[in-house]
């Protein structure tokens, strides 16, 4: 069953070194510097938190040497792209597109590793990568989470028939039909010491079911009593098969998979609005679900996220390579400006206080699809502005994030919504991260101060922030910045908007952000090492 093997994979990054503490997390990779064989020394890359001596001097003198410098490009990487993939695919991609206008000419491209990328497992001898492969081929979960989603289908488009509902739109309608079932199966709460004061009809009683799992079970219950639909979705569940997985990738006994809360916290979810549609959802809820060995699937996937965010702090720390290099280039007078995707929103994120910190500048900060959360924006961002001139972010619209997928769509929605629903590790399933769902304050519930007393989130500082920058904080694609084509295909996806010439919209806007030179396009990849990765991206991204 492929969640089976997800979470195996998620399991193989926690045992490469991951905690589930912020401050007891044991890197990826070694610390231990290794001098750098003169064959070996790259001109365009740096391992942030373990370089050599010898790359970073070599590094550091290519750079100061350079003629008509303007200044340097620090390219940080998502949380799955490994120094091998940034050196072997990625790098060279940009290189032949963003990096190659005319525009840039005079800017220093650096790609920095801060060792985000899961390796493979000495248990399970397989890498994360190969891992969701297999899982990938076994489709047996997901037709639990169908069945789901046609349910609430079916009753929200029925709610709608009914008087007085006709002008719901649908996330509303399914909100609608949520509350009812819940409402239905309310008598638990009368039992319970803890909750027997709670209005049924309140977000507070939906708050109480994410937030324990005994009342959510006694829920969960009364639903498959209640509803036989709910009852063979149960079943699904329950009946799932473990045989996909090849003997010996597991030993018998140690698989756990409870299903008698996932249909209660889904519907408590939905009765809040803070679902990610129907089906992530459900699936969000499922991951909880399952243990190995003991272990939840938050727990595992917010290890491994929280090694993510402990390397990427230690990237710019005294005295590590990232640290020597920014020194090196502030004392010789050389701007420094930034592209990250994803994850590397947060080692920029560090960089920017460590800037602050030297009483400097960087001359812009370029933040395409950020995954990082607004606690952390607040903390690490909002913080530090004085470290910065500039600060833009490219984020995906809410229509293209919930039409996305991950992992040849085992997931459908965007990686961001499964950080924010799983990796993140909020008993309220849904963090708020910097993705436009969080960052409205008249969104349902997330402007509510009951929300916030419960979650314990900061929007405010992150919500004035973006209303004073509006200028230079993107939907993509929105009007204000449209496609160029009306044929968007899938190009606007989380990982697509990685490749510049994928997505040109946001690639030139970031180019006369960093150059002040407007241009039309990007280039495409097309040398011997690089056109069979661009063209197999082209098709991924419907890029044509």
């Amino acid at each position: 069953m492929k969640y089976l093997v997800i979470i195996l994979a998620l399991l193989s990054l926690s045992a490469c070194g991951s905690s589930t503490s912020n401050n007891d997390s044991t890197p990826i990779t070694t610390d231990i510097q290794v001098a750098t064989p003169s064959n070996e020394l790259d001109a365009h890359h740096l391992a942030c938190r373990r370089a050599s001596d010898e790359q970073l001097n070599y590094l550091s003198q290519k750079i100061t040497s350079q003629s008509d410098l303007k200044g340097v490009l620090f390219y940080f990487h998502g949380g799955l792209s490994g120094e091998g993939y940034m050196k072997g695919t990625l790098g060279p991609l940009l290189q032949e597109s963003i990096f190659n206008s005319e525009a840039l000419n005079s800017y220093y491209p650096v790609f920095i590793n801060y060792d985000a990328h899961p390796y493979k497992d000495g248990n399970l001898g397989k890498s994360f990568v190969e891992l969701l492969e297999e899982a990938a081929k076994d489709t047996a979960f997901n037709q639990a989470g169908q069945k789901f989603k046609d349910k609430m289908v079916t009753d929200s488009t029925l709610k709608k028939s009914q008087k007085g509902f006709g002008g719901l739109n649908s996330d509303d309608a399914t909100a609608e039909v949520a509350k009812s079932y819940l409402q239905q199966v309310s008598s638990s709460l009368k039992s319970n010491n803890k909750f027997n004061s709670i209005t049924v009809d309140s977000d507070e009683y939906y708050y109480a079911i994410l937030e324990d799992d005994f009342l959510a079970q006694q829920i969960n219950d009364d639903l498959v009593k209640l509803d036989q639909d709910f009852r063979e979705i149960e079943e699904e569940l329950a009946g799932a098969s473990v045989t996909s997985l090849k003997d010996g990738d597991i030993q018998k006994g140690i698989i756990g998979f409870s299903t008698s809360v996932v249909i209660a916290k889904s519907l408590a979810r939905i009765a809040l609005g803070t679902n990610h549609q129907i089906v992530p959802t459900f699936e969000e809820e499922a991951f909880r679900a399952y243990n190995i060995g003991g272990f939840s699937i938050q727990k595992v996937a917010t290890a491994h996220w929280n090694t993510v965010k402990k390397n990427a702090q230690e990237c710019f720390a005294d005295g590590s390579a990232g640290d020597k290099l920014v020194k090196t280039l502030v004392e010789a007078g050389i701007p420094i400006h930034t592209i990250s995707h994803s994850a590397g929103s947060i080692p920029t994120g560090h960089l920017l206080k460590s800037m602050k910190e030297k009483s400097q500048k960087l001359a812009s900060v370029n933040l395409i699809v950020p995954a990082i959360s607004q606690e952390g924006f607040s903390d690490i961002y909002l913080k530090n502005l004085a470290g910065a001139d500039n600060i833009y972010g490219y984020v995906l619209s809410r229509k293209q994030e919930e039409v996305d997928s991950i992992v040849w769509g085992i997931y459908p929605a965007s990686l961001l919504y499964a950080v924010s629903g799983v990796a993140e590790g909020a008993w309220h399933n849904d963090k708020m991260l910097m993705i436009e769902q969080h960052m409205r304050p008249t969104s349902r519930v997330y402007g509510s101060w009951f929300h916030k007393m419960f979650t314990g989130d900061k929007p405010k500082p992150v919500w004035k922030f973006l209303a004073n920058n509006s200028e230079k904080w993107y939907y993509y694609p929105s009007k204000q910045l449209p496609y160029n084509t009306d044929k968007p295909g899938k190009r606007s996806s989380h990982e697509c908007t990685k490749y510049p010439w994928v997505s040109p919209e946001v690639a030139t806007s970031i180019i006369k952000n960093i150059s002040g030179v407007t241009v039309d396009n990007v280039s495409l990849p097309n040398s011997p090492e690089t056109i069979k990765d661009a063209q197999s991206l082209n098709k991924k991204c419907d890029f044509y």
